[in-house]
């Protein structure tokens, strides 16, 4: 399945499932080694820049994928992809802490909505 997803004409569409979409919108690759990272132990001050390195990785993985299978990603894609990676930031540690106190049902929310929502961007007229 590739990461890069298709939208608006219904050739495009036809070989991509509603589950695709959202699943192509979730950074996996990134985001587990964001987790393991975090879960190292690293400072709160140093979970900052892991974060953002963790942005750039997420938008430099989605274009060599859009690369390599010669499809061009959408700029709305790697914007949802790049929110849905700050929910799972946000979701597994809070990088801002204490400074920005976040309930935790928000990330939790959001890592559930966001890919979700996000594929509907993706969908051709034909499959909405």
């Amino acid at each position: 399945m590739p990461l890069v997803l298709s939208a608006g004409s219904q050739a495009a569409t036809r070989d991509q499932t509603v589950l695709d979409r959202i699943v192509g919108l979730v950074p996996v690759e990134v985001v587990s080694i964001y987790a393991a990272v975090a879960r190292l132990g690293v400072s709160a001050s140093q979970l900052g820049y892991v974060a953002l390195a963790g942005l750039v990785a997420t938008a430099l993985t989605l274009w060599l994928q859009g690369r390599a299978t010669r499809r061009t990603a959408y700029p709305a894609q790697y914007l949802v992809r790049g929110l849905v990676f700050l929910a799972w930031v946000f979701l597994l540690s809070n990088p801002l802490a204490p400074a920005s106190p976040i309930a935790a049902w928000q990330p939790a929310v959001a890592v559930l909505m966001l890919p979700v929502l996000g594929s509907l961007l993706f969908m051709g007229p034909s499959t909405r």
